[in-house]
């Protein structure tokens, strides 16, 4: 009896579709990588568990790695820094010399805004009060005035 189409394309993958996937494939281009209709993908991811858990199981994964870059970029960090070039010795012989130092990246105001209105969205995502007052239709903001005491 001929094998199934899931059988010949699909079934003998189903460790590279998790490697795929956990390299942040999306389902869309699993289905190109087996040469099969997206359709037919969906529809198999139904029938079959193991297929459903090598398309879903590594997403976590990446999920996780994406949260824990985020929340880093968040906080900021150190990291060091290699530069390394090629002189000529004393014996005219190339030598390699390297230099290390730590730098720092300091916490990334997007990274947080974006982090916080997603967790918590009750407090951050509230518009934010000023005094400003819009000039009609000119695009000028006029801010008020400040008097010198």
């Amino acid at each position: 009896m001929a094998k199934s189409k899931y059988e010949t394309h699909v079934e003998p993958y189903l460790d590279r579709i998790k490697i795929w996937m956990a390299k942040g494939a999306t389902q869309k281009e699993v289905a190109e990588k087996l040469m099969i209709s997206e359709a037919a993908l969906y529809k198999w991811k139904g029938m079959h568990a193991e297929l459903k858990e090598s398309l879903e199981a590594p997403q976590g994964y990446v999920d996780d790695q994406v949260e824990a870059a985020l929340l880093k970029r968040c906080m900021g960090y150190d990291y060091e820094e290699v530069t390394r070039w090629q002189t000529i010795g004393r014996n005219g012989e190339l030598i390699w010399l390297e230099k290390r130092s730590t730098k720092h990246l300091p916490p990334d105001p997007s990274s947080v805004q974006f982090w916080l209105r997603n967790r918590r969205p009750a407090e951050w995502n509230k518009p934010i009060a000023t005094e400003a007052q819009d000039n009609g239709d000119t695009g000028v903001v006029m801010l008020p005035e400040v008097k010198d005491e």
